[in-house]
């Protein structure tokens, strides 16, 4: 299937962003995860500050041939690569499945992190991106939308391990217990003040925390590792999950997924 050109994408998407942050007429990608903005602004109201996000895309792809499936996911990348930047979506991460912990071989991942979540659902809802993703995708992907918690505690960045090739994300995600979002994070930070150095010590550079835009009690962690020998025992050992009781209502999900050389940003 030939993906269509991205550069009417960016006509229609910034002409939509400069007028209103609403969502188009047929709805976000992933509607069920996402709200769409109002586009109504109180000329009274102090403009709100940015919101740093990010929107992680899971999917199985169309392909099993992964190189007919990487120029697919290029070429789609590389036409809204100026769109998406000048919305607001500063990283652009592709990332595989690997068989560890269970992980869907060669699922899909890619994390786009935003400077500022305003547009986000403007951007998703554009018809040539749901295009170009019937393209890529067997079927729809999930796209949900998360905040940035830089206050949970945490250490390094997604790009922690950028120079190692491959490198590994582990991706923790579960719907947290408590319906105040305070008592989440003080269990978070307990459980990662104990789980930290044990973590580092085995290979692990970065913990991210990021928690559900539309549900709040959405979960999702980022662990970068630059060698995976070590990640099967330490997600599995007893004491690390008895900590995900303390934190999940239900056991989480816990996925491996390997960098690759697909386009990104």
């Amino acid at each position: 299937m030939q993906i269509r050109s991205f550069v009417p994408f960016f006509v229609v998407i910034s002409a939509a962003c400069s007028s209103s942050s609403g969502s188009g007429a047929n709805g976000p990608i992933g509607a069920a995860d996402a709200s769409p903005d109002t586009g109504t602004v109180d000329a009274g109201a102090p403009a709100s500050a940015p919101t740093p996000s990010a929107v992680l895309i899971v999917g199985t792809l169309a392909d099993a041939d992964l190189a007919t499936a990487q120029a697919k996911q290029d070429q789609a990348a590389k036409g809204g690569e100026v769109a998406a930047t000048q919305l607001g979506d500063v990283a652009h991460t592709v990332m595989l499945g690997t068989s560890l912990l269970g992980t869907t071989p060669n699922q899909f991942l890619a994390l786009d992190r935003w400077s500022d979540g305003a547009h986000i659902d403007t951007f998703y809802a554009n018809p040539d991106l749901q295009a170009a993703f019937a393209g890529i995708f067997a079927q729809r992907p999930a796209v949900t939308v998360f905040v940035a918690q830089p206050t949970w505690s945490g250490y390094g960045t997604p790009d922690e391990a950028k120079a190692t090739d491959p490198h590994y994300w582990v991706i923790v995600r579960g719907k947290m217990k408590f319906a105040d979002l305070a008592a989440d994070k003080a269990t978070h930070d307990g459980i990662a003040a104990q789980a930290a150095p044990k973590a580092q010590g085995a290979g692990d550079v970065a913990h991210v925390v990021y928690t559900g835009r539309d549900d709040r009690l959405q979960f999702l962690a980022i662990d970068v590792w630059p060698a995976s020998i070590n990640i099967a025992a330490f997600y599995g050992n007893p004491d690390v999950q008895a900590a995900f009781g303390q934190l999940f209502d239900g056991a989480p999900q816990i996925a491996v997924y390997a960098s690759t050389r697909w386009y990104q940003w």
